[in-house]
């Protein structure tokens, strides 16, 4: 399995009375993801399934990045929902085709805390998700805690590239 872990790009500040999920992207965040996509397309060109926090601004982020795949749809996924436990992610990625190429967009602390967990076997970050970073982490067999590898980590920076 390949899995691609992305933070969802630049939300709108919570207004009063609002809930924290119905943020939505800035407009730099939605031209940040339009770009990631596009970036991640040429570093993973085949991409089997796209989940996301049903959070608004984790979806729009996905939205994004589907569009670059084409024919891609986002799936909502409630164990990427800001606090959620790896455990709970990592239950339903075994559930998936073990040759799948997945990509999970979600939140920090959560995403570098899962993506730790996944190569070391601990929980405790060992690099930061800044909004939009990315890295794929390779399993040969089923997922498991410490049974990964770093193929890359990109930060957002260098996935914005104007050209892409």
């Amino acid at each position: 399995m390949k899995l691609l872990i992305v933070r969802h790009t630049k939300a709108e500040d919570q207004a009063a009375g609002q809930s924290d999920d119905a943020r939505p992207l800035t407009g730099s965040g939605r031209q940040t993801a339009r770009q990631i996509g596009r970036a991640l397309k040429h570093l993973l060109p085949r991409v089997d399934l796209l989940a996301a926090s049903p959070c608004v601004r984790a979806d729009e982020t996905a939205k994004h990045i589907a569009t670059a795949y084409k024919r891609l749809e986002v799936t909502p996924l409630s164990v990427l929902r800001p606090g959620a436990a790896p455990r709970d992610v990592l239950a339903w990625l075994q559930e998936q085709p073990h040759d799948a190429s997945i990509v999970l967009v979600g939140h920090e602390p959560d995403l570098s805390g899962l993506a730790s967990w996944l190569l070391t076997g601990d929980t405790r970050s060992i690099f930061p998700f800044k909004k939009g970073a990315a890295c794929l982490i390779a399993f040969d067999g089923r997922p498991a805690p410490a049974g990964g590898q770093l193929e890359w980590f990109v930060p957002p920076r260098l996935l914005r590239y104007p050209g892409r």
